[in-house]
């Protein structure tokens, strides 16, 4: 079956390539008119998990969202009164922005865990009132600028965590980009012909580029997260290469 249809694509080589342009015109043009949104939630109804989560935003809501950590290293120590001034300024900073329900230093009372045994390296817990699909970019982005304020003079600071990762993840694209690239590298070098590289990645990109322009019609028939789209482009690209 699978090689009748390979032959009788080889054969109309023309219409199937007019009918692949077709295809993704089509579905971009139904996707700008009737499209819809992608879900910016991500639930899991009668699992115990989501029972759990319930549970925690009714009684423990300023616990229950994600969180992110700011991990800080010192040439000198912790307790130097530069780095504590730099560094509750920064705390206070952050405890400011939207979203954001708290910050645990090391500085309170019982932080002491926080601090490493040399006194140079600690972190400190960002706790968000959202759950990590729904904590903002633009707070994340916030948080990462004044991180990257005190970033210097001996003191590197770093912001990590679930909502950091997500958000970074959602610019997207250069990673994507590398691994197309890092397979056109090694199907070059397999086939040693670029016509022979190029039939496989021209036919993965079509299939992703349909497949990508769909996911707004299917979301109008069930709740697609927003990482949808980067799910489908990985599994678009492997697949698609690979077979």
């Amino acid at each position: 079956m699978l090689e009748r249809l390979a032959r009788w694509c080889h054969r109309h080589r023309r219409i199937v390539l007019v009918g692949w342009l077709n295809a993704l015109v089509l579905v971009a043009a139904c996707a700008s008119a009737f499209g819809g949104s992608l879900s910016n939630g991500f639930e899991a109804p009668a699992s115990e998990s989501q029972r759990a989560l319930d549970v925690l935003f009714e009684r423990f809501p300023e616990r229950a969202g994600s969180g992110a950590e700011v991990v800080f290293r010192t040439d000198r120590t912790v307790d130097d009164p530069a780095v504590v001034s730099r560094m509750q300024r920064l705390f206070d900073g952050l405890e400011r922005e939207p979203g954001v329900a708290d910050v645990v230093d090391p500085y309170e009372p019982g932080g002491a865990f926080q601090v490493s045994s040399d006194r140079r390296i600690a972190f400190a817990r960002v706790q968000f009132s959202l759950t990590t699909l729904d904590v903002p970019t633009k707070t994340v982005e916030a948080l990462l600028e004044a991180v990257e304020a005190v970033d210097e003079d001996g003191l590197q600071v770093e912001l990590g965590g679930q909502a950091v990762q997500f958000a970074s993840q959602a610019e997207g694209g250069s990673r994507e980009a590398i691994g197309l690239l890092a397979a056109v590298v090694v199907l070059l070098f397999t086939f040693g012909s670029i016509v022979a590289m190029g039939l496989p990645i021209a036919t993965a990109l079509f299939g992703l580029g349909v497949g990508l322009l769909a996911i707004p019609l299917v979301s109008l028939v069930i709740d697609v997260p927003i990482f949808g789209p980067s799910l489908a482009v990985m599994i678009g690209l492997g697949v698609g290469i690979d077979y």
